[in-house]
């Protein structure tokens, strides 16, 4: 009944919540029950509840109020037009006024407490509503196909039970402040919150359950240290590690201990450890080659994403055979999509990264449907395809060789020199169908480089794969992005970064102002105070509250490349498609990213035909 259980021809809702009560205050008769409802339930079924019952909530929207009857005692029957049938009990009408609020009415049976007390005991009741929605929700109690009486009578107990378990540990091992911190710096809706909801309880759970995984203690403890996902100030007894004694893991199975576990060692026919909530979850694993990394391995069913029809981007489908990427930009605008897995757009994006492992049969299966048309797919639109565990999974050979078979247009997004692996490849797909590459540079300076994008190849790396590219008779557009106001935007920088890319043969540039979404703007934040801390005051008058940088600075950042692009030769190369992932609807995207008519290859950019303007 709580969960608002019902059956085809079984008693309405209002008559449940009546038999609840009645059980309720038949066990403990000596006690006074206040019910909160909402103004569903303020109707004929409740109105007779036990002396001991109030009952509050606000009034339904067809409600009226008239004046009490001169004998309320013998509640008489009054059939005149507009007036009630019966006259009930006496209730009191509390209307409240809030400032820049519109405000709204509270009708309650109880008499004798003050109005701050009803008021107060109301609004105490929207904790109760959203934890019982979300858990509803989340275990599908409320859905249509749950409601049959088998299920319900098979189902209820094990929701409640799960409910229950969850609340009691959170509160009396899990309950920290830094959660409602952590999600008022992330979540606008978050900011007048107080206490955290049952979805906050089950997040929580999730990552100290994940933390028991990949954070064992030492071998030879039968009692480990607290765990470093409990929250601060909790001490062995409520720590979750030591509850579940959970020691070095046997290195024969495949969960991960804290020397890690080899690739070799990770063979599919082996237990995979539990990581809540991802579908198709097949292993997570470990390796000493991408130290803090973890790989989660899924079997998903599709892989061909379609763009939303209001995104002004220039193709409809999208392939991104990972999520989270091990470059670790620290201005990457999908690090917010990390948070749909549970996830934070921080560390964990940086360091959780989930595999699509059969990404190239389930293209070639949706492919080669009768029903596709063959249109453009974008790859590295959100993350890198060529990230570093590419090397190790080789997932895009079998993607590329599906979308060429079907003759499927295809474009390529990236800053990982493996693309050069699978050039050959390229080159023989680009004769079948139109085929469009994109490498992303965003400076030259090593230092810098090593400090904002940490995972990522060199910038000289890139120029030479941009060099790869074009002597494969590929075309290669360059995106310039993003521009970092007061550390890339010097005439100086720009026109070292512009001159190495026209000398590797690039066959366009766009250049790019950095762009903070939500996510990424909190991570660069805490990169830019470490880093630069005399930037932070001119980075917050340029972004304000948005993403986007002041269009005042991206007229001048305008202003000052066009004759670096004429100087070295540049100026033809930019594009006229707009609706580039992580831009400004204005952006453009440069020539040779996206797919062209292969009968119109691009030429290479002739350096002693320049004129230095």
């Amino acid at each position: 009944m709580l969960f608002g259980l019902w059956r085809p021809g079984g008693p309405t809702t209002p008559t449940l919540a009546k038999e609840l009560i009645t059980l309720i205050t038949g066990i403990r008769p000596d006690r006074r029950v206040h019910v909160g409802t909402d103004g569903a339930y303020l109707c004929r079924t409740l109105r007779h509840l036990p002396s001991n019952v109030t009952l509050t909530g606000p009034p339904p929207r067809h409600a009226g109020l008239y004046e009490l009857h001169p004998d309320s005692a013998q509640a008489q029957q009054s059939r005149r037009r507009g007036r009630p049938r019966v006259r009930a009990q006496l209730v009191r009408v509390i209307a409240v006024r809030e400032p820049r609020t519109p405000g709204f009415a509270v009708v309650t049976t109880d008499l004798t407490t003050s109005t701050a007390q009803i008021i107060e005991r109301h609004a105490a009741r929207w904790a109760i509503e959203i934890a019982f929605h979300d858990a509803t929700h989340l275990t599908g109690a409320g859905e249509a196909r749950n409601r049959t009486r088998r299920t319900v009578e098979r189902t209820a107990p094990f929701v409640i039970l799960v409910h229950t378990l969850v609340v009691l540990w959170y509160h009396l091992a899990g309950h920290s402040p830094k959660v409602v911190t952590e999600h008022r710096r992330s979540a606008r809706w978050y900011t007048t919150k107080t206490h955290p909801s049952y979805q906050d309880m089950l997040i929580k759970l999730r990552r100290v359950l994940i933390a028991a995984h990949y954070r064992a203690d030492l071998a030879g403890d039968p009692t480990p240290r607290t765990n470093p996902c409990d929250p601060p100030g909790l001490g062995r007894r409520h720590s979750l590690t030591a509850k579940l004694k959970v020691t070095r893991f046997d290195t024969n199975s495949n969960a991960c201990s804290n020397g890690g576990v080899r690739w070799d060692e990770q063979r599919p026919d082996r237990e995979p450890p539990a990581l809540l909530g991802l579908s198709g979850l097949v292993r997570s694993v470990r390796s000493p080659e991408f130290a803090g990394v973890v790989f989660h391995e899924v079997r998903a069913k599709t892989v061909l994403n379609k763009v939303p029809g209001d995104s002004p981007m220039p193709f409809r489908w999208t392939v991104n055979p990972y999520r989270g990427c091990s470059h670790g930009c620290t201005y990457c605008f999908a690090r917010n999509t990390h948070t749909y897995l549970d996830l934070d757009a921080g560390h964990d994006f940086n360091s959780q990264v989930v595999v699509k492992v059969n990404a190239a049969e389930v293209l070639a299966a949706r492919l080669n449907s009768p029903r596709w048309t063959r249109e453009h797919v974008a790859m590295g639109t959100n993350t890198d395809p060529y990230q570093r565990a590419e090397g190790r999974y080789q997932l895009m050979p079998g993607i590329i060789r599906a979308l060429a078979d079907s003759g499927t247009p295809f474009s390529i997004l990236t800053k990982g020199t493996t693309l050069a692996r699978d050039l050959p490849l390229l080159a023989q797909a680009a004769t079948r169908v139109p085929v469009g590459l994109g490498v992303s540079i965003a400076l030259v300076d090593r230092h810098l480089q090593r400090s904002l994008e940490p995972g990522t190849p060199s910038p000289q790396a890139r120029l030479e794969l941009v060099r790869k590219i074009r002597d494969a008779g590929l075309p290669c557009g360059v995106f310039v992005a993003p521009v970092l106001p007061a550390l890339t935007d010097s005439v100086e920088h720009l026109d070292s970064l512009l001159g190495e890319i026209a000398a590797a043969g690039a066959t366009g540039v766009t250049v790019l102002a950095l762009h903070l979404r939500p996510g990424a703007k909190q991570w660069f934040a805490q990169w830019l105070r470490r880093e630069h801390p005399d930037l932070v005051e001119g980075y917050r008058a340029l972004y304000g509250t948005g993403s986007y940088v002041d269009k005042r600075y991206r007229a001048w950042l305008s202003a000052r490349v066009k004759p670096l692009l004429r100087k070295h030769g540049l100026a033809s190369g930019q594009g006229t498609a707009r609706g580039v992932p992580g831009a400004d609807q204005e952006a453009t995207w440069p020539a040779g990213a996206l797919p062209t008519d292969p009968a119109v290859p691009a030429q290479r950019v002739d350096q002693e035909q320049l004129t230095l303007l």
